[in-house]
């Protein structure tokens, strides 16, 4: 290009001069704006890394408390199947329990009856008892009295005897007698 005049060749170097500082201050702009970047970029590089350390952190927390949680859960089914099977033989020794308790109640009932005629029996017995020894009581009064009569006229017939052996020999003397003359 043939330039006209030095003006423009001036002209176009100062152009060229402002076209240089325009490009070396965009250069500048562009290496501050690449240096804020990559501290950007280093910055939110560490921010990731100590996000993902303490994501890391939490998931190794958060598998322990779940592997802590598994063997309690474990346990606490160990525990329930214990409680269950103790359940089970608790309501067969209840069960067992009121049969022998309705059982039980049915003997004692059963009791109550046989005690209650034994005690209406003893009653009616205790009753004829002192019937009988009334009886017995005025029986031996009548005995008393009777062997009172047999001893009166015992002694009665006693004393009749010997009046007749008396009169006997009365009589016999007198007989006697009587014949003899």
């Amino acid at each position: 290009m043939a330039y006209d005049s030095v003006e423009d060749q001036t002209e176009e170097i100062e152009l060229n001069k402002c076209h240089k500082a325009d490009c070396l201050k965009l250069r500048r702009e562009h290496e501050e704006s690449v240096r804020q970047s990559e501290a950007s970029l280093s910055t939110l590089k560490k921010k990731h890394a100590d996000m993902l350390n303490e994501m890391t952190d939490q998931i190794e927390n958060l598998s322990g408390v779940k592997s802590k949680i598994d063997k309690e859960r474990a346990q606490l089914r160990v525990e329930v199947d214990d409680l269950s099977s103790q359940l089970e033989g608790v309501t067969k020794l209840k069960n067992l329990a009121e049969s022998n308790s309705k059982s039980l109640e049915d003997i004692v009932s059963d009791s109550k009856l046989h005690i209650e005629e034994h005690i209406r029996t003893i009653n009616k017995l205790k009753a004829e008892k002192y019937k009988l020894a009334n009886e017995n009581t005025d029986l031996a009064h009548r005995l008393e009295e009777a062997e009172n009569k047999v001893i009166h006229s015992t002694s009665q017939c006693e004393e009749l005897k010997r009046l007749v052996e008396k009169e006997s020999k009365v009589l016999f003397r007198n007989g006697l007698i009587t014949a003899l003359m």
